[in-house]
């Protein structure tokens, strides 16, 4: 079997502003090491795919400095499309590529600023789904076990029994995708048994996307043909419109199949998110650089250089970099993406 792990790494990176600026989005700081996410990321990768078969998808801003963080890892491998259009024109141009010399080819899809700690067991269940792809011809996702009502992610509804694979391995039907939900209705998926976060992560094989495209996409299917026949990529990139694989196909296809991610795993979507991985002291405290808890809890402090001192709080965050400041209540910290639309435009 052939495989290509195409690994996304052409987001903005919103919500972790001022942490992260235009140019320099989450992918390309560093969070939990002094390795940046997306080293993070190809390393995690490099435990079941050899590093040929690992490209990195990007756009023309970003590409220059993911060639200087990566710069070891072999250049032609970054992609760097014409301008930033969102997921599905990205994965339709990048696995065009590959599939037009090898239909046959399975393709993983990554996103490049995830964090998953049983890297073992993530590579077992990457098996799984490869195999999958390749002996049912379907689209494989990965649905993640909900740990919580999280009203963060988005959902992905199952069949309540599950399907047997070799070594009685289990996959399941999809239902549905689901927007991301209130708590009531998060809740209510949880207790259900039969709903899973929705990773982002997807397997395919390059003729089952193919089709897919035709039957249920027919408008991406279009572009995606023109891709295969090498037509200026600029020139199509400049008409197609934006718009995430999620929307454009996953959400519509009645052919996907789903693996269990039975391991730890955020899409660091937001400082809530991140602190929810850190470690934290015995009042719930998480400092990351200079600072100073008091009679505070539940709190979060990111200052590399200048001392914040928090008096008095409780569930609240303070972000300080390049002389920006960011301070909120940390159940709120998604709306952060304002404030980088705001200075950032």
């Amino acid at each position: 079997m052939k495989k290509i792990a195409l690994v996304l790494a052409g987001g903005s990176g919103k919500r972790f502003w001022p942490l992260s600026e235009k140019g320099k989005p989450k992918q390309l700081i560093s969070v939990f090491s002094e390795k940046s996410l997306i080293e993070e990321t190809i390393k995690r990768l490099k435990n079941f795919f050899k590093e040929s078969e690992i490209y990195i998808v990007t756009n023309s801003e970003l590409a220059e400095k993911l060639k200087k963080i990566l710069k070891d890892f072999p250049q032609n491998q970054i992609l760097a499309e014409p301008q930033a259009k969102n997921t599905a024109p990205s994965i339709l141009w990048a696995v065009s590529v590959f599939e037009k010399e090898d239909p046959e080819t399975v393709f993983g899809i990554f996103p490049s600023d995830h964090y998953i700690v049983d890297e073992k067991r993530f590579s077992e269940r990457l098996k799984l789904a490869f195999e999958l792809a390749y002996e049912k011809g379907k689209l494989i996702t990965f649905g993640i076990t909900p740990t919580s009502p999280d009203t963060g992610y988005g959902y992905i509804e199952t069949e309540k029994e599950p399907l047997k694979f070799k070594n009685d391995e289990k996959y399941y039907t999809v239902i549905s995708f689901k927007e991301k939900p209130d708590y009531k209705t998060a809740l209510k998926y949880v207790k259900a048994g039969n709903y899973f976060w929705n990773s982002g992560m997807f397997i395919w094989k390059g003729e089952s996307f193919r089709e897919n495209l035709k039957k249920y996409s027919p408008y991406f299917s279009e572009y995606y043909e023109r891709m295969r026949i090498g037509e200026d990529i600029k020139v199509i990139f400049s008409e197609i419109k934006s718009e995430s694989i999620d929307y454009a196909l996953m959400e519509k296809s009645k052919e996907i199949l789903l693996v269990e991610g039975d391991f730890r795993w955020s899409d660091v979507g937001s400082y809530k998110s991140l602190y929810e991985l850190l470690e934290k002291d015995k009042d719930g405290n998480v400092l990351k650089g200079k600072g100073l808890f008091v009679e505070s809890k539940n709190s979060f402090i990111h200052s590399p250089e200048n001392p914040v001192v928090a008096v008095g709080l409780d569930n609240i965050f303070i972000i300080v970099n390049n002389g920006k400041i960011v301070v909120g209540n940390i159940n709120s910290s998604q709306l952060v993406k304002e404030a980088y639309e705001f200075f950032e435009k």
